[in-house]
């Protein structure tokens, strides 16, 4: 088709034009600009009305425009066109839709997957995206008209960026093209609902999903979940009559707000899903107390939110810090994370061809637990169509071999907590003898007490029923928040099922000690042992225990892993939910086995741990087994802060080669994170910290040889200190610094404020922000609705996403093989009586860990002293 006899002229036609906030449009007659270049003028077929008209409708001050031409979901035919615009991509007479956001196709954000925010053409409210002026004027007086997200689409004539519009598929035969009224849909509402299921949460099949608003674009994501596979689909939404919409487009549940009393919508969903919450929470309103509600119905350990929703005013969201260090996260998204050019044109093949299924395979199926020959028969019976995901328990390797072929996930039954066999094997001088458990544990309680050092561990027990209890050292125990700790004799008690008394061999103080030591309310409990990064001998065991054995060597560890609970099963999660993680008390049943030796008094236990004793007991859930070969003091670090660190960004962040990071707080797991990222192949690492020294650490000590592509110097790249910036912010400097912020950002101080400021820190597009750092109180964070739909993530992570029995072994063997440093993670060695002194060289910032030994053998000043 040939361009129109206007073609470089102006076109006077018709608009809905809007003239105040909130006021009826008024028909006007426009003059449409001949397109400049890069640019094509569309006459419009039809317009759809989206909320987010109305929202900037509303609006009184910018980025709401007056006067103005509203509308941005719309098809139509290209008319003509500007200089630049390659007739490959289109040519007049092509059908299109304008999209407001850009697909430039050559910035780095339009060539990566992990971003569908165009950087060369920014989104923008207003103005034509290279120059932000308009193409319309009101024909009687000159006036210009702004226009409105790139589109404008409530006027028979439009200007649109080529970097705006997609061209649609044509007719092919009999094939029938996409007719217009379904084409419009795509530009906005139903391919944001749809590739927000799709492209942002990669929904998973069986999972359960809750959307918050069941307007175009919730009822689009309740469509998209349905393809992607979800099991179960809850829509929440004040009308009762969106859910017969909804029951046709995937919605199995719904929840009125008005209908469910003095509960508000989070504990009915969590009621709804057995006390866990949904996999996937949708915000589909706008509001960000919705956004809220929304985040607290998320799943412990993987739930994920997704903000769709235009909050007009751009306020914060506020979440819960601690929430999101349990594996939650929030995330936002423009246009569901479609690609314009690449992926509108997919949706409409799958309206054209009435698929049902979703542009991509799921990720998983759902888990049935089974033996593995009823597997193998069903699955050989008709391979093709297996519905399941089967896991099965099995230590055969024939049987292993079987589950390899056939993709059948294995589960060891060492991972399993719950064990018929109660036969143990017990290293009983150099010979080996089976006993059963109620021989092999020692029975009685122990007494810590006294001041001469310990008897050694040997591989036998320590105690049996005719030697009594043993005399060690005292437990510095808590009494009161922010004191010292005292020395006192106290009785660790025998351990019950399911649990191991450990012989401490050295502890070292982390932050989340101090933390707790300062708390005056919950979860800070007094008199308590503290304490939670250590090593230790196995001295005795209780019922159901064959994991580990007398004389091994294990660390204990805050977090559990069962190995058999839909936790510790999946690979998104790291929280196990059948020992959960708690502050205080033994993890199965809430009581202590500590207890004051001259008074019988109660002592709190500390993280499911508690150190900061000689003998302690520890779930067997929460100790990992390590070979004799490394060091004590550097077994010691992995039970938290290094690994929490390394581990965050290996697992959580998933760091990628060539990216900048920015770490703020450069403690142990801050250049713990520094040196995982770096060993992921970070080029720029930025730390940001009050102390100067911190980055002569972080350069000095994180130089290795881990292999040839690692010879150069390895660690913090730049530094920043918030004291000297001047007038910015640290996010300012950063974004400077980087062109347009960092990839990854790492919180790892415990500062609310700072976690904004991190948020802030992180690039647009596909910026990811973790973390790691326990705030007091469970303090919330603030989130601006609006930065988070511009591709930023905030998530978090305990022990930075580490599973301790699968990857503490992991690292414990890179440092064996110098693939990894913890040796300069150690800057004082200490006896136990020193322990208040590690208290305050760590609140004085003048060390990283502080390795604490039983014995009081070691005992160096180290750097910083």
């Amino acid at each position: 088709m040939e361009q129109s006899n206007a073609a470089g002229k102006p076109i006077r036609c018709k608009a809905a034009v809007s003239k105040a906030p909130g006021q009826p449009l008024e028909i006007e007659e426009v003059e449409v600009a001949p397109p400049r270049a890069h640019e094509v003028r569309l006459k419009i077929i039809c317009t759809s009305l989206c909320h987010t008209d109305i929202t900037f409708w509303r609006m009184k001050d910018f980025p709401g425009m007056f006067p103005s031409i509203l509308g941005h979901e719309a098809v139509g035919v290209v008319e003509s066109v500007g200089d630049h615009v390659p007739e490959q991509e289109v040519a007049v007479g092509d059908t299109v839709v304008p999209v407001f956001l850009a697909q430039c196709g050559e910035c780095p954000d339009c060539l990566s997957p992990r971003s569908n925010i165009c950087s060369a053409l920014p989104y923008r409210p207003g103005g034509m995206p290279r120059d932000g002026t308009t193409r319309f004027s009101l024909a009687a007086t000159g006036e210009p008209v702004h226009g409105f997200l790139c589109v404008s689409s409530f006027a028979e004539y439009t200007v649109v960026d080529v970097a705006h519009v997609v061209k649609l598929p044509a007719a092919a035969g009999p094939e029938p093209a996409l007719p217009p009224e379904m084409a419009c849909l795509l530009s906005c509402g139903v391919a944001t609902g749809v590739g927000a299921a799709w492209k942002v949460a990669a929904v998973e099949s069986g999972s359960t999903v809750a959307v918050f608003g069941l307007g175009a674009v919730g009822l689009a994501v309740a469509q998209g979940s349905k393809m992607r596979g979800a099991n179960r689909i809850i829509g929440v939404d004040l009308n009762p009559d969106k859910f017969e919409i909804g029951k046709k487009l995937g919605v199995t549940d719904f929840v009125n707000p008005n209908d469910i009393g003095d509960k508000n919508v989070s504990e009915v969903i969590k009621e709804m899903t057995g006390g866990a919450g949904a996999d996937y929470c949708f915000e589909c309103i706008g509001s960000v107390s919705v956004m809220a509600e929304a985040f607290k119905s998320s799943r412990m350990g993987w739930g994920k939110t997704v903000v769709l929703g235009v909050d007009g005013s751009a306020a914060p969201i506020s979440v819960s810090s601690l929430d999101i260090m349990r594996g939650r996260s929030v995330v936002g998204s423009l246009f569901g994370g479609i690609k314009p050019k690449d992926d509108i044109p997919v949706l409409a093949h799958k309206y054209l061809d009435k698929a049902r299924t979703p542009p991509t395979p799921p990720l998983h199926l759902s888990i049935m637990r089974a033996g593995l020959q009823e597997i193998l028969k069903h699955v050989e019976e008709d391979p093709a169509t297996v519905p399941h995901q089967y896991i099965t328990v099995t230590d055969k390797e024939e049987e292993a071999e079987s589950c390899r072929r056939y993709r059948i996930a294995l589960v060891r039954p060492s991972h399993l907590l719950d064990r018929a066999s109660q036969k143990l094997w017990l290293p009983v001088t150099s010979e080996c003898a089976t006993a059963t458990m109620e021989q092999s544990a020692a029975a009685k309680p122990i007494r810590c007490r006294g001041m001469p050092p310990c008897a050694s561990i040997s591989p036998a027990p320590l105690y049996d029923e005719q030697r009594g209890p043993v005399d060690c050292r005292a437990a510095a125990v808590s009494k009161a928040p922010g004191q010292p700790l005292e020395m006192e004799e106290v009785e660790v008690a025998p351990p019950r099922e399911h649990e191991v008394r450990v012989k401490i061999i050295c502890t070292s103080l982390c932050h989340t000690d101090v933390t707790f030591w300062r708390m005056k309310d919950f979860p800070s409990m007094y008199p308590s042992i503290l304490g939670h990064e250590a090593v230790g001998v196995v001295e005795s065991v209780g019922h159901h225990v064959q994991e580990v054995a007398v004389g091994d060597t294990v660390v204990p560890v805050f977090l559990a892993q069962c190995g058999g609970c839909d936790d510790c099963l999946s690979a998104r999660s790291n929280i196990c939910s059948a020992v959960a993680y708690r502050p205080g008390g033994m993890p199965r049943d809430g009581t202590t086995r500590f207890s004051l030796a001259a008074t019988g008094e109660p002592v709190h236990s500390f993280l499911s741990v508690s150190s900061f004793a000689e003998y302690t007991v520890v779930d067997v859930a929460h100790v990992v087994k390590l070979g004799p070969l490394l060091p004590p003091e550097k077994a010691c670090l992995l039970s938290c802060g290094v690994t929490t660190g390394v581990g965050a960004a290996w697992k959580v962040a998933a760091v990628e080669p060539g990216s900048t990071v920015a770490v703020f707080g450069l403690g142990t797991v801050g250049l713990a994170v520094a040196q995982g990222a770096k060993m992921r192949g970070a080029k720029r690492i930025i730390g940001v910290d009050l102390n100067q020294e911190k980055f002569d650490i972080g350069i000095r000590h994180l130089i290795a040889a881990l292999a040839p592509a690692y010879s150069k110097r390895l660690g913090v790249t730049d530094f920043v200190n918030p004291n000297e910036t001047g007038d910015k912010t640290v996010s300012e400097v950063i974004t400077e610094m980087t062109g347009g912020g960092a990839d990854h950002c790492f919180e790892c101080i415990g500062s609310v404020s700072v976690m904004a400021e991190a948020f802030q820190s992180s690039r647009k597009g596909w910026g990811k922000t973790i973390i790691l750092g326990t705030a007091a109180g469970a303090a919330p964070v603030s989130i601006s609705s609006s930065d988070i739909k511009r591709g930023r993530s905030v998530t978090g992570a305990l022990l930075g996403g580490i599973k301790p029995k699968d990857d503490i072994p992991v690292l414990a063997q890179n440092y064996l093989n110098k693939e990894l440093q913890l040796d300069e993670f150690i800057t004082h060695q200490m006896g136990f009586d020193e322990i208040n002194r590690a208290f305050d060289l760590l609140e004085q910032g003048k060390c990283l860990r502080c390795i604490i030994w039983m014995d009081g053998a070691k005992e160096t000043g180290g750097v910083g002293a």
